[in-house]
């Protein structure tokens, strides 16, 4: 028997709810969550538009805002979902070179080569549920990065990829060429990435999608089918990141296997992303990639005369630190506080009452 969302007055606590670890948004009125996702978008614009004066900081805007909308994408799946996948480099690359293999090769414009690198993603995440959800915890993670690997390799090995040399992108026929331009693209397709996180979110869907991962066998009992519900998942999250590395490509103009491919720069970084900000929630993969993507590219900067490897040893030593200190994330964290803080109130006001 289907069983609905549970129903949730403006203003319940958290603790309060019959869902278990339960995103914030959930619990929201749909006016206040996209009030608040509007109120974001407009302060993150007004940030942007007084960053980007300059020319160095307009890049590292434009490569934070990427990232953000990446780890976002990547948090439908690990987070909401719980399903911790090292293979997202696989969607990142398929978008990629879906719009430059057909806009080189065939001479087909970009947009379309966008959307046919998001439905190929979309299409190979339902292909993959299959087999991959058949693997629990640690060991679905170990598909995922192996399956990081063979698309790798395969890259690399083909000729109508390009192989190792990858492809060009003939500065001509990029459609976009303007920096700040390119600042306000990304910061539509985080925008796009953070409403479809917090749609999911508030739907019936994703409350299967938190019960599933919570608790597989009851969510089952209760008329969720976890295959259906994480498949899904998988597919949305493919396929926004996917848009991610068509995007990124007409940025960069090339592209080459391994700055696209890799498990480690890709597949395991835009995870970190996540998990630095706070893994499950809207907020939190945003944060981390803001402070950890344009963090480290400004320390790699500013201490290229230092010795070698300092920039990513500080960087380590932060992440050590976050690690450690921010176990929930920052966002978490600022989470918790504030609850903290909510509660003194309440109880100072009972006291002098």
């Amino acid at each position: 028997m289907s069983t609905a969302p549970p129903a949730v007055e403006d203003g319940q606590d958290v603790d309060d709810s019959p869902v278990r670890n339960v995103e914030p948004a959930m619990l929201k009125s749909a006016r206040a969550a996209w009030g608040g996702y509007l109120l974001g978008l407009v302060a993150l614009a007004v940030v942007l538009a007084l960053v980007t004066q300059d020319a160095y900081f307009t890049t590292l805007a434009a490569s934070g805002l990427l990232f953000a909308g990446l780890a976002v994408a990547w948090n439908i799946l690990g987070g909401f979902g719980g399903q911790f996948s090292l293979g997202h480099a696989v969607f990142f690359g398929i978008g990629a070179y879906s719009v430059a293999l057909l806009k080189v090769d065939h001479g087909l414009p970009a947009p379309l080569g966008l959307v046919v690198g998001v439905l190929v993603c979309a299409v190979l995440a339902l292909v993959l549920s299959w087999p991959l959800f058949r693997l629990r915890g640690p060991f679905f993670s170990i598909g995922t990065l192996a399956l990081s690997q063979v698309a790798l390799t395969l890259a690399t090995y083909f000729e109508w990829t390009g192989g190792t040399r990858g492809v060009q992108i003939p500065f001509t026929e990029l459609p976009i060429t303007e920096p700040e331009t390119w600042v306000a693209v990304f910061f539509g397709y985080l925008a796009l990435c953070l409403a479809v996180s917090l749609w999911l979110i508030r739907s019936r869907l994703g409350y299967y999608l938190v019960a599933v991962r919570d608790d597989e066998d009851a969510a089952s009992a209760s008329g969720a089918n976890p295959l259906a519900v994480k498949s899904a998942a998988f597919a949305l999250s493919a396929g926004l990141t996917g848009l991610g590395g068509g995007l990124f490509v007409l940025y960069l103009g090339f592209l080459d296997p391994p700055s696209f491919l890799s498990a480690i720069d890709i597949g395991a970084f835009i995870p970190l992303l996540a998990l630095i900000g706070g893994i499950g929630t809207v907020v939190g993969p945003v944060l981390g990639a803001f402070l950890l993507q344009p963090g480290e590219a400004y320390l790699r900067g500013e201490l290229a005369g230092s010795s070698a490897g300092l920039s990513q040893g500080l960087v380590g030593l932060l992440l050590v630190l976050a690690a450690l200190f921010f176990r929930e994330g920052l966002w978490g964290k600022a989470q918790q506080i504030g609850k903290r803080l909510r509660a003194g109130r309440r109880g100072g006001a009972r006291d002098r009452g």
